[in-house]
């Protein structure tokens, strides 16, 4: 079974700012997609929003949460279940030791839901060895970002396969050649691996893999119709 293509909405704020959630949403649905990453309920509340899923033709694939979030399992569990996701994945952490600590506390209260984590770069310094090591040893699932992996100076393919048994989903973010500062490629077009990651997800048959994008070096509606074909064409 192919992966579903989901976007994450953080990375269209811009875009819901400017022309409104129902207008993006429909522009997702019309690119290609599928899915969609939520980060923030938008105001409404999570029947609200569903509805608004499901009006596009669009499913609710995971959210991203802060770990103030993680620390109310039961308002988590509210919003996972009226818009249909079981994946709850921590967007950032500031690579202290007690975070994992938080995250395992919000797994054990939440069976049947995968808590996960989505790196930056951040957690591979030196000084961050022993977050590193208790996040990587414990229960936690990850959502890899292959554009950070590439930053961190790791390779992103070797990452994902070394950790096979405890990845949800991989992040697809392009890196471009001109470094981290630069837009977003298309995905396919960088130095991230996009190819490799996305084969990767659909040979272990996961169920969805999610674009990220920053910067935009052209319209966004462009930008997700070019990765919905990259997709296309690579799974």
């Amino acid at each position: 079974m192919k992966p579903i293509l989901s976007v994450q909405l953080y990375s269209l704020r811009d875009a819901v700012e400017r022309e409104g959630l129902e207008q993006v949403l429909a522009a997702v649905r019309e690119s290609g997609f599928t899915g969609v990453e939520l980060a923030g309920l938008y105001g409404l509340t999570p029947a609200q929003l569903k509805a608004k899923l499901d009006a596009a033709g669009l499913a609710a694939t995971s959210a991203h949460v802060g770990m103030d979030e993680l620390a109310e399992p039961e308002t988590l569990k509210t919003t996972a279940d009226a818009l249909g996701f079981k994946d709850i994945v921590a967007a950032w952490s500031d690579a202290s030791p007690k975070h994992v600590d938080t995250l395992l506390a919000a797994a054990k209260a939440l069976p049947g839901y995968r808590i996960g984590y989505h790196n930056h770069a951040h957690e591979f310094e030196p000084q961050n060895a022993e977050f590193l090591q208790k996040l990587l040893s414990s229960d936690v699932w990850l959502e890899p970002d292959i554009f950070w992996l590439k930053v961190a100076g790791l390779n992103p393919i070797e990452f994902l396969q070394a950790h096979a048994h405890k990845i949800l989903a991989v992040h697809m973010k392009e890196l471009s050649a001109g470094g981290r500062e630069a837009a977003n490629p298309v995905p396919g077009q960088g130095v991230s691996g996009c190819v490799d990651a996305v084969q990767f997800a659909a040979e272990r048959n996961h169920r969805f893999i999610v674009l990220e994008a920053e910067k935009f070096d052209m319209p966004y509606r462009d930008y997700l119709a070019a990765t919905a074909k990259f997709f296309r064409e690579t799974v």
